[in-house]
């Protein structure tokens, strides 16, 4: 009955994301910024590399599940490359993106700069009923249902304002807007949305810093999601924070920085729908950063390296 009960909430779940087009929530923006927007590509004037792994809903069967690796890096002075990998599933649906992206900076003065980043990939969609144990499965009809796979293309554009230790952009999501066809008929179309977002750093003394961070997206149901987060951070290398999101769910955030490798955990609880039914939800985020030789930054670069950079 358990069992059953979970199933039917899971594909009431499932259906309301698939409506609602957006792509899995994952809170990696919190520690990199490139996960965010093609327009971050190279921003910190670092390589970095960053892989991560996210559960949601945990205890029910077929939840949905995102692992992510990515990378970026400088080019030249003003110019910044990446390439991001994705894969993520939830119930019957599964999806894997591949993408590269390409940034330009436009330096303002010494405090300003904006931001303009280009990224273009591919999605592999994966329509399939073998999810569960054969012994789970709802229908045996619907189980041995052919699976639907299509490949689309992809394409986001970002653009991004910086002053100081202020940062905001808005990026669009899913250019092309990709429809996945079987026996002649659209199954999945991924529709655009757009992110907004903003973050400050403020320097409460010496040794501690506080970030909030706010991030909307807009999908093409005209439905709003939103997540406000804030950290406070001593000396760079240890951190806490908590986060809200719409529908009321609640997050914890710890995080630590050794020697340029990167371990930033969230546990997210309550809220309402399918949530309540299941132990929360938690991601887990590994990375590093090449700054062996601390370049100084295209701002203020008469100022330590580690003044303008997030």
């Amino acid at each position: 009955m358990k069992k059953i009960f979970s199933t039917l909430f899971l594909l009431a779940g499932i259906n309301s994301i698939i409506n609602a087009q957006q792509v899995l929530p994952d809170e990696q923006f919190l520690i990199n910024k490139f996960s965010l927007s093609p327009a971050y590509a190279g921003f910190s004037e670092m390589p970095e590399v960053y892989m991560g792994y996210r559960q949601e809903w945990r205890g029910i069967n077929g939840a949905p599940t995102k692992a992510m690796v990515n990378f970026n890096t400088p080019l030249a002075s003003k110019m910044g490359i990446g390439g991001t990998i994705n894969y993520q599933q939830y119930g019957i649906f599964s999806q894997f993106s591949l993408s590269l992206a390409y940034a330009y900076r436009i330096i303002i003065n010494d405090n300003q700069m904006i931001c303009l980043g280009l990224s273009a990939g591919i999605n592999k969609f994966f329509i399939g009923f073998n999810y569960t144990k054969p012994q789970e499965q709802i229908d045996p009809v619907v189980a041995s249902s052919d699976p639907i796979r299509n490949t689309t293309l992809d394409a986001a554009f970002g653009a991004a304002y910086k002053y100081r230790k202020f940062n905001t952009g808005i990026s669009v999501m899913q250019l092309p807007e990709g429809i996945v066809w079987h026996s002649g008929q659209s199954v999945y179309a991924a529709k655009r949305y757009v992110n907004i977002h903003a973050t400050y750093l403020y320097d409460i003394s010496r040794n501690w810093q506080l970030e909030p961070c706010l991030v909307t997206q807009l999908n093409g149901t005209n439905s709003l999601v939103f997540q406000f987060a804030t950290l406070v951070k001593f000396k760079e290398i240890i951190w806490l924070g908590g986060s809200i999101k719409k529908r009321n769910e609640i997050g914890m955030i710890f995080g630590l920085n050794y020697k340029n490798i990167i371990l930033n955990y969230s546990y997210n609880f309550g809220g309402n729908g399918l949530v309540n039914y299941s132990s929360g939800s938690q991601e887990i985020t590994l990375g590093y950063k090449f700054d062996k030789n601390k370049k100084q930054s295209v701002l203020k670069p008469d100022q330590p390296y580690n003044k303008w950079i997030d």
